[in-house]
C-alpha cells in the first residue's frame, strides 16, 4: 500500500497519502519511533515538498541528535535545496565517522570548496 503511495507521490497524484501517513505517524503504537516520521520526511522529498522534508527531519534529529544515519539524510534534504553551509554544520557532530566523511567531502567537492 505504502509502494503505491510512493509511486503516486513521484507521479504528482498525492491524493490522501500524506493523511494516511500522518495518521501512521499519529499512532499510539508508532508516536515514539522514527521509522513512521522517516517514511513521512521521505514522502515529503519524494512529492517535492523538501521544505517539510527538511522540517520533518529536523524534528527527527533533534529526538535523535547522534543519529548518523538522520544526520546523512537530513545534510541530503539541505543539499538539495542547495543549503551546502547548513548540510555541512548537520554533519559536524559525527565528523569523524567515515560515511559523514565521506559526505561532506562530496558537498564540498560539489560547492568547488575544495582546494589542491
Amino acid at each position: 500500500m505504502l509502494v503505491l503511495r510512493f509511486d503516486s507521490a513521484r507521479a504528482g497524484q498525492l491524493g490522501d497519502s500524506e493523511e494516511m501517513i500522518k495518521q501512521l505517524v499519529a499512532r499510539p503504537r508508532w508516536k515514539d519511533r522514527i521509522e513512521p516520521q522517516q517514511l513521512l520526511a521521505e514522502f515529503y522529498t519524494i512529492s517535492y515538498a523538501v521544505s517539510c522534508s527538511e522540517k520533518a527531519m529536523r524534528s527527527i534529529q533533534e529526538k535523535n541528535p547522534n543519529n548518523v544515519d538522520i544526520q546523512l539524510r537530513l545534510a541530503n534534504v539541505l543539499a538539495q535545496q542547495n543549503k551546502i553551509d547548513d548540510a555541512l554544520k548537520t554533519l559536524e557532530a559525527n565528523a569523524t565517522d567515515p560515511k559523514v566523511a565521506q559526505r561532506r567531502v562530496a558537498y564540498l567537492a560539489a560547492a568547488g570548496l575544495l582546494s589542491a
